[in-house]
């Protein structure tokens, strides 16, 4: 049987909503491109999959233009793959709840490629900042020693490669031409990655054509999600106490501001984050999710803790604070430090009856800052929207 070539999106998690609404701009400009695509959830092979998640049918259904189907098991997988060669975009991560996904893919020969166009700072979470010995254990698995595990069993095949990464960071390529031991890894195809090649991030593919409808009409803050495995994992959250510790902080400090610079203040949400939950915290302001990119381009202001979010903001070299909140835990505070140092965004140590007066001139002090960062890792590769060079390069090397 000759099998048809077929693009597809890999996820496997229960949230892939979320997913498909992060990655709305490239899937939109794939499905243009390509007759039909799949997404292909590989939640039901998880290690360690909650039983009480929400259930996910397995019956094939269309999302968004988008052909959906969760296997229950590797029989139906391999009905569903018996007349089709994938050619998978990989979006899930190498911890130890991954593993079993990479095994099954690399079972079926399915091949790879990344799209890494986020254009956010890439580090982890230092596990010996956790107090907790099983949270050092758990962090130093899921972040030091899978990764590793993973790929070194692509290198003897048994798991796969990614054939192409599309990257927007130019210090990743520049690295490994300086390194002698990283430049031989890459040209043997040692790396998880076979090949990286380099395109503008999805903010640049956004924002690049809409300037004419940038405005300062809100105060927008990205509020930290609660609910982040990883941030809990990393350091205690006290979710009990967290609206006397954490929440009622923060809203006097955005009733200062909205008050001083006659701004509504609005509260924009992760996509994975809860929106009912949030909603009885900011029962004054209107919480919104999804539409992060629209309110930062017409924002005055923009507040963070922990955000890829942000890259939007410095692209657009809106004015941002970067708030450093203790009862938000170790991940927010490394997060925030980050963007400090990297990119030198304006921080501030969250509390009661924070001056605001110095605050807007001290942020405007660090736009010019944002120029290196952008340059380097939102539009870091000339005119061309990374979108239509992911698309160009997939359809030369895989159609």
């Amino acid at each position: 049987m000759i099998k048809k070539t077929c693009l597809a999106w890999i996820v496997n998690g229960s949230n892939y909503q979320a997913t498909i609404k992060s990655n709305s701009y490239l899937i939109s400009h794939l499905k243009k491109n390509f007759e039909k695509i799949y997404l292909i959830n590989f939640y039901k092979f998880k290690i360690f999959r909650k039983k009480n998640e929400t259930e996910i049918s397995n019956d094939i259904k269309k999302i968004e233009n988008l052909y959906y189907f969760c296997p229950e098991n590797i029989l139906q997988l391999k009905d569903f793959l018996k007349d089709k060669k994938i050619i998978g975009i990989l979006n899930i991560g190498k911890k130890m709840k991954d593993l079993k996904t990479h095994i099954i893919l690399n079972f079926f020969n399915i091949k790879l490629i990344q799209a890494s166009n986020v254009g956010n700072i890439q580090w982890s979470h230092n596990p010996s900042h956790s107090k907790k010995f099983l949270e050092k254990i758990g962090l130093k698995l899921d972040k030091i020693f899978f990764p590793k595990l993973i790929n070194i069993l692509s290198i003897f095949r048994l798991v796969p490669k990614v054939e192409i990464r599309f990257i927007t960071n130019r210090s990743l390529i520049e690295n490994i031409k300086k390194s002698r031991l990283k430049y031989f890894l890459y040209k043997y195809k040692l790396f998880h990655s076979k090949e990286l090649i380099l395109i503008n991030s999805r903010t640049f593919d956004h924002f690049s054509a809409l300037s004419a409808n940038l405005s300062e009409d809100y105060i927008v803050l990205l509020d930290n999600r609660l609910n982040n495995p990883d941030a809990l994992q990393a350091g205690k959250i006290d979710k009990q106490n967290i609206f006397n510790d954490h929440y009622k902080v923060l809203i006097e400090f955005l009733k200062n501001l909205e008050k001083k610079y006659k701004k509504k203040v609005i509260i924009s949400l992760h996509p994975e984050d809860d929106l009912n939950y949030k909603k009885n915290f900011f029962l004054n302001y209107e919480v919104i999710k999804f539409k992060t990119p629209e309110l930062i381009s017409k924002a005055f202001l923009v507040i963070f803790f922990d955000s890829s979010a942000i890259i939007d903001a410095i692209f657009l070299k809106k004015r941002i604070i970067s708030l450093i909140s203790k009862p938000l835990g170790n991940l927010a505070l490394d997060g925030s430090n980050k963007y400090l140092s990297e990119v030198g965004i304006y921080q501030t140590l969250l509390t009661k009856n924070l001056d605001i007066e110095p605050i807007l001139s001290e942020v405007e002090k660090r736009i010019s800052n944002y120029e290196k960062y952008i340059y380097r890792n939102i539009n870091s590769n000339g005119h061309e929207k990374g979108s239509d060079k992911i698309i160009r390069i997939i359809k030369k090397r895989f159609f």
